[in-house]
């Protein structure tokens, strides 16, 4: 990554010259907290924990300081405590640098305690755009209603939640109404299939 974009060299050869190519990978890890860098930076994957695997693909995507990091799910298969380490530091990195952070996830929980705003998508479909607080206090898409019933909490117990009736349609079919939630929605009215 280094190589390839942010034209660092092998090795220094005058102090005008960039960093090395070694030296900067080890200044990536060490930014996202990796136990001795120097040893860690040509370990191979099995080598390394899961939560260590997640912080060197961060280590990785922000070496070359972008001004948009795209998070697609980065704590899948994470345990909780690890899991909010990875995103305490993605957010702790994002704010130090002044970098805009798209987090993509399925778990409403840990969106609504990481980001300001929230875009809700349904079958490749935007359904609803709100700030964080706004979205969960008045989701006004019947989908992200449903979504936040069907979110656990400290309090609820599994009869608690509410399931989602139905299926996702079927993305190849010509026919998709405007809303894609239509055939699941206790809400709809006429003007949901235009």
């Amino acid at each position: 990554v280094l190589r390839r974009h942010a034209a660092a060299t092998r090795g220094r050869t005058g102090p005008e010259q960039s960093q090395g190519v070694r030296d900067r990978a080890v200044a990536a890890l060490r930014e996202v907290a990796i136990a001795d860098p120097e040893r860690r930076w040509a370990a191979y994957p099995f080598e390394l924990s899961g939560g260590m695997c997640q912080r060197v693909m961060i280590a990785i995507a922000l070496a070359c300081r972008p001004a948009l990091l795209i998070a697609d799910e980065p704590t899948t298969g994470l345990d909780v405590t690890t899991q909010a380490a990875v995103m305490d530091l993605i957010s702790g990195l994002a704010r130090e640098r002044q970098m805009a952070t798209l987090f993509i996830t399925h778990d409403l929980a840990l969106a609504a305690e990481y980001c300001d705003r929230i875009v809700v998508m349904h079958a490749g479909h935007v359904v609803e755009i709100a700030p964080t607080a706004q979205l969960f206090a008045h989701p006004r898409h019947p989908y992200t209603a449903r979504l936040i019933a069907t979110t656990p909490d400290a309090g609820s117990d599994l009869r608690s939640l509410a399931a989602i009736p139905g299926y996702l349609p079927d993305l190849r079919r010509s026919d998709l109404p405007a809303c894609r939630f239509l055939e699941r929605c206790e809400r709809t009215e006429a003007a949901c299939g235009e």
